[in-house]
Parts: C-alpha cells; sequence; structure tokens
C-alpha cells in the first residue's frame, strides 16, 4: 500500500510539474507571438533600419531565459514594446542661413496666358515663394523663386500657377549653380595645369 501511495505522489508531483512546463511554454509563445508582430509593424511599417534597435531584443534579456530555465514556474514577462507610428514622417528640411543675401527672380505668365476662355481676366490670388541656395563664383546667395498663380474671379478654387523652373534634383534645396560651382572649379584648375 506504501508503494502505491508513494507511486501516486511521483505521478502528481510529475503531473504538476508538466504542468507547469505548459503554462510556462504558452506564456513564451505568446511572448514570441506578440514580439514577432512588433517586429514586422517595425520591418513593414518603418525604414527596415529602425528594426536594428528591437531586433536584438526579440528574445527577450538573457537574464531571463537562465532564471526559466532555472525555474519553470516563473511566469516569463514580455518586454515593453516600443511605440511605432503608423504615420510617415516627412523628412525636416534644412533651413537657409539668414545673413546670406536674397536674390528675387519673379516666375510670371506670360500677358496671353493671364485670359480665361471666355476673355475674362484671371485674377492673381496667390504667389508660390521656394528658397533656393545658390552660389557664384566667390559668394553664396539665397535663390528666392516667387511663381504667381492666377484664377477666374468667380472661381478662386482652381487656378493657373506658373510652371517652375527646371531643379537638377527634385525638391531640393540647392540651386543648380550650386551643383555647377564644383564641375567649373574642377575644369579651371586642369586647365590651369
Amino acid at each position: 500500500m506504501n508503494a502505491a501511495l508513494e507511486e501516486n505522489k511521483k505521478l502528481r508531483f510529475l503531473d504538476a510539474e508538466k504542468t507547469a512546463r505548459i503554462a510556462h511554454l504558452e506564456l513564451l509563445v505568446k511572448k514570441l507571438t506578440f514580439e514577432l508582430a512588433a517586429m514586422k509593424r517595425v520591418m513593414y511599417g518603418q525604414k527596415s533600419e529602425a528594426s536594428n534597435a528591437l531586433s536584438s531584443d526579440l528574445f527577450g534579456d538573457l537574464s531571463l531565459q537562465l532564471e526559466s530555465q532555472v525555474n519553470p514556474d516563473a511566469a516569463v514577462q514580455p518586454a515593453p514594446l516600443k511605440k511605432v507610428s503608423s504615420q510617415a514622417k516627412a523628412p525636416q528640411r534644412i533651413t537657409l542661413p539668414s545673413d546670406l543675401p536674397i536674390e528675387v527672380v519673379e516666375l510670371d505668365l506670360a500677358e496671353s496666358e493671364k485670359f480665361a476662355a471666355d476673355g475674362t481676366a484671371l485674377k492673381c490670388i496667390g504667389v508660390d515663394i521656394s528658397d533656393k541656395l545658390a552660389v557664384n563664383p566667390s559668394r553664396f546667395f539665397i535663390s528666392r523663386m516667387k511663381r504667381f498663380k492666377y484664377a477666374h474671379p468667380s472661381q478662386e478654387d482652381f487656378g493657373i500657377r506658373t510652371p517652375p523652373l527646371h531643379q537638377i534634383v527634385d525638391r531640393g534645396i540647392a540651386d543648380a549653380s550650386v551643383y555647377a560651382d564644383p564641375c567649373l572649379y574642377r575644369y579651371r584648375s586642369q586647365e590651369i595645369r
């Protein structure tokens, strides 16, 4: 009878140990599923370079892993998740120095284009202003482009805008002269030799 009671205690102990191990593994699966979802949000929601900070924390601290191996009854806490913004952030535009001289270039429509199809004169409803860094061989300056917008007096929502000048780099802050200056300098230095 004693042997049967002893065997029953062993089986109950093994059962409790297996139940604790299963609970531990279920927690670990939940944690890894949670972190995998977070990694997918990071990798596909932002640039992939941003995922490097979180990829080292995929399996948690080494101390938590060692503790869970030594004591399987210890609950594994998921690592805190860094909040990932769902909106793409626009890159910060570099501001030009305020002490540079400004040369204004006004781009306007031709006089023949300032009339609607019915002959009504279009009304100026605004000006688009953009600043570009420009260079002469001896100095830097800001080239300020003013592009006028015109609209029919009765339909100010729909207007005509002066087309922008061609840019070497779309939406860049540098004027074509900034790119041309180093080329000209190199050409002049080879010409002197």
